[in-house]
């Protein structure tokens, strides 16, 4: 077999056997498993928000562009008292 047939999805639990077998240090990897996802999950919120408040929401961002890219209909007029 290639490489993709020499590779074993268990072998990173070998590395952390010893932490998982007793039942209490596997509950306190899990809540701290779930402490870090929370943090995280917390900061892309936070990323997230302060996005969307100072670049609006992806209907603001299309009607931008679209606005960036559309012709002017009416453009400014001229005032001709200052030529």
């Amino acid at each position: 077999m290639g490489a993709c047939g020499n590779y074993t999805s268990y072998m990173s639990y070998w590395t952390y056997m010893t932490y998982l077998e007793n039942p209490e240090a596997a509950a306190n990897c899990l809540l701290c498993i779930i402490n870090q996802t929370n943090y995280l999950l917390d900061r892309q919120i936070q990323t997230v928000e302060k996005e969307f408040l100072e670049h609006g929401g992806l209907s603001e961002r299309l009607y931008k562009a679209r606005q960036s890219v559309k012709p002017n209909p009416h453009p400014p007029k001229q005032n001709w008292s200052e030529v």
